[in-house]
Protein backbone atom coordinates (compact mmCIF):
# COMPACT_ATOMS: atom_id res chain seq x y z
CA UNK A 1 0.00 0.00 0.00
CA UNK A 2 1.39 3.42 -0.94
CA UNK A 3 1.24 6.37 1.41
CA UNK A 4 -0.75 9.43 0.30
CA UNK A 5 0.65 12.91 0.63
CA UNK A 6 -1.14 15.02 3.29
CA UNK A 7 -4.22 16.67 1.84
CA UNK A 8 -4.70 20.45 1.92
CA UNK A 9 -8.16 21.67 0.86
CA UNK A 10 -6.91 23.90 -1.96
CA UNK A 11 -4.50 21.30 -3.37
CA UNK A 12 -6.41 18.05 -3.29
CA UNK A 13 -6.86 15.59 -6.15
CA UNK A 14 -10.63 15.16 -5.96
CA UNK A 15 -10.48 11.73 -7.58
CA UNK A 16 -8.07 10.16 -5.09
CA UNK A 17 -8.13 12.52 -2.14
CA UNK A 18 -4.33 12.80 -2.27
CA UNK A 19 -2.62 16.15 -1.86
CA UNK A 20 -1.03 17.58 -5.01
CA UNK A 21 1.33 20.53 -5.53
CA UNK A 22 0.09 23.73 -7.16
CA UNK A 23 0.85 23.84 -10.87
CA UNK A 24 2.44 26.84 -12.56
CA UNK A 25 0.56 28.69 -15.25
CA UNK A 26 1.96 30.93 -17.95
CA UNK A 27 0.11 34.17 -18.68
CA UNK A 28 -2.02 33.88 -21.78
CA UNK A 29 -2.53 30.09 -21.55
CA UNK A 30 -6.06 29.00 -22.45
CA UNK A 31 -8.09 28.05 -19.36
CA UNK A 32 -9.57 24.89 -20.91
CA UNK A 33 -8.32 21.65 -19.34
CA UNK A 34 -6.02 23.41 -16.86
CA UNK A 35 -6.01 21.71 -13.50
CA UNK A 36 -4.93 23.18 -10.21
CA UNK A 37 -5.67 26.35 -8.32
CA UNK A 38 -6.71 29.25 -10.51
CA UNK A 39 -7.30 32.62 -8.89
CA UNK A 40 -10.17 35.01 -9.49
CA UNK A 41 -12.88 32.41 -10.01
CA UNK A 42 -16.52 33.49 -9.87
CA UNK A 43 -19.85 31.69 -9.62
CA UNK A 44 -22.39 31.99 -12.40
CA UNK A 45 -26.15 32.24 -11.78
CA UNK A 46 -26.37 28.43 -11.57
CA UNK A 47 -23.65 28.27 -8.90
CA UNK A 48 -20.96 26.86 -11.21
CA UNK A 49 -17.38 28.09 -10.97
CA UNK A 50 -16.31 30.20 -13.94
CA UNK A 51 -13.30 32.33 -14.79
CA UNK A 52 -13.85 36.02 -15.47
CA UNK A 53 -13.83 37.03 -19.12
CA UNK A 54 -12.53 40.34 -20.38
CA UNK A 55 -13.97 42.42 -23.19
CA UNK A 56 -11.91 43.35 -26.28
CA UNK A 57 -10.40 46.30 -24.37
CA UNK A 58 -9.12 44.00 -21.62
CA UNK A 59 -11.72 45.22 -19.12
CA UNK A 60 -13.99 43.23 -16.85
CA UNK A 61 -17.52 43.84 -18.21
CA UNK A 62 -19.71 45.25 -15.44
CA UNK A 63 -23.21 46.66 -15.50
CA UNK A 64 -25.24 48.34 -12.79
CA UNK A 65 -28.48 47.98 -14.69
CA UNK A 66 -31.19 46.01 -12.98
CA UNK A 67 -33.49 44.12 -15.31
CA UNK A 68 -37.04 45.31 -15.33
CA UNK A 69 -39.98 46.50 -17.36
CA UNK A 70 -40.55 50.14 -18.22
CA UNK A 71 -44.11 51.32 -17.58
CA UNK A 72 -45.70 54.51 -18.90
CA UNK A 73 -49.03 56.37 -18.86
CA UNK A 74 -50.12 59.72 -20.26
CA UNK A 75 -53.33 61.65 -19.88
CA UNK A 76 -55.03 64.99 -20.53
CA UNK A 77 -57.90 66.82 -18.85
CA UNK A 78 -59.75 69.81 -20.33
CA UNK A 79 -59.16 71.75 -17.10
CA UNK A 80 -60.65 71.72 -13.62
CA UNK A 81 -60.71 74.00 -10.58
CA UNK A 82 -60.90 70.91 -8.33
CA UNK A 83 -58.39 68.06 -8.14
CA UNK A 84 -58.77 65.46 -10.93
CA UNK A 85 -56.77 62.39 -11.98
CA UNK A 86 -54.95 63.17 -15.21
CA UNK A 87 -52.75 60.07 -15.68
CA UNK A 88 -53.06 56.65 -14.06
CA UNK A 89 -50.52 53.81 -14.21
CA UNK A 90 -51.59 50.37 -12.95
CA UNK A 91 -48.91 48.52 -10.95
CA UNK A 92 -48.57 44.80 -10.18
CA UNK A 93 -49.01 43.77 -6.54
CA UNK A 94 -45.90 42.94 -4.49
CA UNK A 95 -43.41 44.20 -7.10
CA UNK A 96 -40.55 46.64 -6.57
CA UNK A 97 -40.60 49.94 -8.47
CA UNK A 98 -37.88 52.52 -9.11
CA UNK A 99 -36.83 55.27 -11.54
CA UNK A 100 -40.17 57.08 -11.12
CA UNK A 101 -40.58 60.15 -13.33
CA UNK A 102 -43.32 62.63 -14.13
CA UNK A 103 -43.78 65.47 -16.61
CA UNK A 104 -46.71 67.88 -16.38
CA UNK A 105 -47.79 70.90 -18.41
CA UNK A 106 -50.43 73.63 -18.47
CA UNK A 107 -50.61 77.16 -19.96
CA UNK A 108 -52.14 78.56 -16.73
CA UNK A 109 -51.26 78.41 -13.01
CA UNK A 110 -51.76 74.82 -11.91
CA UNK A 111 -50.64 72.32 -9.26
CA UNK A 112 -49.92 68.63 -9.71
CA UNK A 113 -49.20 65.71 -7.38
CA UNK A 114 -47.65 62.31 -8.05
CA UNK A 115 -49.46 59.83 -5.81
CA UNK A 116 -48.96 56.15 -5.01
CA UNK A 117 -52.37 54.62 -4.35
CA UNK A 118 -51.97 51.42 -2.29
CA UNK A 119 -55.41 49.80 -2.02
CA UNK A 120 -56.97 53.32 -2.05
CA UNK A 121 -54.57 54.65 0.64
CA UNK A 122 -52.82 57.56 -1.07
CA UNK A 123 -49.23 58.68 -0.45
CA UNK A 124 -48.05 61.90 -2.09
CA UNK A 125 -44.61 61.31 -3.63
CA UNK A 126 -44.05 64.67 -5.32
CA UNK A 127 -45.64 68.10 -5.95
CA UNK A 128 -45.09 70.23 -9.05
CA UNK A 129 -46.42 73.64 -10.12
CA UNK A 130 -46.77 75.38 -13.46
CA UNK A 131 -47.10 79.16 -13.65
CA UNK A 132 -46.26 82.26 -15.68
CA UNK A 133 -43.48 81.38 -18.13
CA UNK A 134 -43.14 77.87 -16.74
CA UNK A 135 -45.64 75.86 -18.74
CA UNK A 136 -44.00 72.49 -18.02
CA UNK A 137 -42.39 70.88 -14.99
CA UNK A 138 -40.76 67.53 -14.44
CA UNK A 139 -39.48 65.39 -11.59
CA UNK A 140 -37.11 62.43 -11.64
CA UNK A 141 -37.40 60.49 -8.39
CA UNK A 142 -34.41 58.28 -9.23
CA UNK A 143 -33.54 57.49 -5.61
CA UNK A 144 -37.09 56.56 -4.63
CA UNK A 145 -37.92 52.85 -4.53
CA UNK A 146 -40.94 51.10 -3.12
CA UNK A 147 -42.64 47.72 -3.17
CA UNK A 148 -46.29 47.82 -4.10
CA UNK A 149 -48.83 46.43 -1.67
CA UNK A 150 -49.98 42.84 -1.80
CA UNK A 151 -53.73 43.51 -1.92
CA UNK A 152 -56.07 45.89 -3.69
CA UNK A 153 -55.48 48.23 -6.60
CA UNK A 154 -51.90 49.48 -6.93
CA UNK A 155 -51.60 52.70 -8.94
CA UNK A 156 -49.31 55.61 -9.67
CA UNK A 157 -51.52 58.65 -10.23
CA UNK A 158 -50.94 62.20 -11.33
CA UNK A 159 -53.63 64.50 -10.01
CA UNK A 160 -53.86 68.18 -10.79
CA UNK A 161 -56.01 71.28 -10.84
CA UNK A 162 -56.06 74.76 -12.31
CA UNK A 163 -55.55 77.51 -9.72
CA UNK A 164 -57.22 80.56 -11.29
CA UNK A 165 -58.48 79.84 -14.85
CA UNK A 166 -59.32 76.62 -16.68
CA UNK A 167 -56.78 75.30 -19.15
CA UNK A 168 -55.78 71.84 -20.42
CA UNK A 169 -53.80 69.77 -17.88
CA UNK A 170 -51.41 67.20 -19.37
CA UNK A 171 -49.33 64.64 -17.46
CA UNK A 172 -47.05 61.69 -18.10
CA UNK A 173 -45.83 59.20 -15.48
CA UNK A 174 -43.27 56.43 -15.94
CA UNK A 175 -41.37 53.95 -13.79
CA UNK A 176 -39.42 50.71 -13.90
CA UNK A 177 -40.93 47.52 -12.50
CA UNK A 178 -38.09 45.29 -11.32
CA UNK A 179 -38.21 41.63 -12.28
Amino acid sequence: MSELRESFPSTEDTATGAGVPLGARIEGQPAAAIQGAIGFAFKDSAGNVILPSLNSSGQLPVTSEVSGNGLYARGTNAGSNSEVTIASLTLVASKKYENIQMIVSCFRDSTFQLIWSNNAAETILCDLRCGPGGFSAQANLGDLEFTSGSTGAQLLLIKGKNENALSNLTATVSCKQLV
